[in-house]
């Protein structure tokens, strides 16, 4: 732990935003630590029986901090510029308050992010993908050796995307824009997903356990809201939706107004020293629900006086928010129905196995979606 604080870095930290070369090895990262319980597991099961196998990498993220030789891999000159900050007069307050440097639910790209210290925090960004990327490969290959290469479905994504000051913000606020709200999915099976294949249309992770359990033949569960894509894998079809909802929930400032910082090392008698920090005059909630088609992108706010719409062909970065303008009132209108439509439909989940199972008595979810704890976590 000590190798790892910014102080004992390889050299010296340049004030980027936690930005470091880490000292320590890469073999004692958490990253190559995760990859190697996942392998170990494998060595261990019982072949014989199917498994479900969850391998969770924390980065990137920040701290901004691979240890070598990750943070050397790149180099800094050589990283793509950030999107600039749009003019967002036209836009909800929260893209305000970004600019003006209040908390939004991201990081403060205010300090540390500027010039060459942005450089940096890219470059050490891509780093630690590259990190996950070769322990992957790791796993990928015992595998093969473990010969379950033809008979193991390998599905990489992600929780959400990543500002890395795009727009001018960082981390996952509650905004629009694609970097936030875009999560890669990569799916490996030789036997049936043809390789280089591309799914250009919407697709949410509600629809992954829908596709893992179709895949397996396994009983579907009463209340899931995601719907198969077994059918696009196989290229049995190139649909699947025509729409997805992302539901954002986000509560800005904090009262009173500072936070107190304690020394838990050496308690202070009288009252801890207080840091002021710029707040919000007035907490605010908010809650969005966003509707994607291959064509626009809906943000209603529900009885806020504001929202957005984006032409994803024509703009695909959401700079112009076409809400007011006159001349999209009727797709406006017509999203908002489809929104609607879309909640209602996915309110209740999948009503086949719902009333195709009369004993069901009314219950809407499965007790197996309920269970308090994992199996697999049991005792650990």
């Amino acid at each position: 732990m000590e190798l790892w604080k910014p102080e004992n870095a390889l050299v010296p930290p340049s004030g980027a935003y936690t930005s470091w070369k880490n000292a320590i090895p890469a073999e004692w990262h958490y990253t190559h630590w995760t990859a190697d319980r996942t392998i170990e597991w494998l060595r261990r099961y019982d072949r014989e029986q199917p498994f479900f196998l969850w391998m969770s990498f924390a980065d990137p993220h920040q701290p901004f901090s691979p240890p070598r030789p990750y943070c050397d891999l790149y180099d800094p000159e050589d990283m793509p510029p950030a999107v600039p900050p749009e003019d967002v007069s036209n836009k909800p307050p929260h893209y305000r308050w970004a600019r003006e440097g209040l908390p939004y639910g991201g990081y403060n790209t205010l300090k540390g992010w500027s010039g060459e210290q942005f450089k940096e925090i890219v470059a050490h960004y891509y780093g630690l993908t590259t990190f996950i990327d070769d322990s992957i490969a790791r796993v990928l290959l015992e595998l093969d050796r473990l010969e379950l290469r033809d008979n193991c479905h390998v599905v990489f994504t992600s929780d959400h995307g990543e500002g890395l000051a795009d727009h001018g913000i960082a981390a996952k606020p509650m905004m629009s824009y694609e970097c936030v709200n875009r999560v890669p999915m990569l799916w490996r099976h030789p036997a049936s997903v043809k390789a280089g294949g591309v799914y250009s249309g919407v697709m949410s992770q509600l629809d992954l356990t829908p596709t893992f359990l179709d895949l397996a033949g396994a009983e579907s569960l009463l209340g899931m809201e995601g719907r198969s894509f077994a059918a696009v894998l196989r290229g049995e079809t190139d649909s699947h939706r025509d729409a997805v909802i992302v539901e954002r929930i986000s509560a800005f400032g904090i009262k009173g107004g500072a936070v107190s910082v304690i020394s838990l090392k050496d308690p202070p008698k009288k009252e801890a020293p207080r840091t002021k920090r710029r707040q919000h005059a007035h907490p605010e909630v908010m809650r969005a629900k966003m509707l994607i088609t291959e064509k626009w992108k809906l943000i209603h706010y529900g009885a806020a006086p504001y929202g957005e719409l984006y032409d994803v062909w024509n703009d695909p970065e959401d700079l112009t928010n076409l809400w007011d303008h006159p001349d999209y009132q009727e797709v406006r209108r017509r999203l908002t129905e489809r929104l609607l439509e879309e909640l209602i439909e996915s309110e209740l989940g999948d009503p086949i196995p719902i009333l195709a199972r009369q004993e069901v008595a009314g219950a809407l979810r499965d007790a197996r979606l309920m269970e308090s704890q994992p199996v697999a976590r049991a005792g650990q």
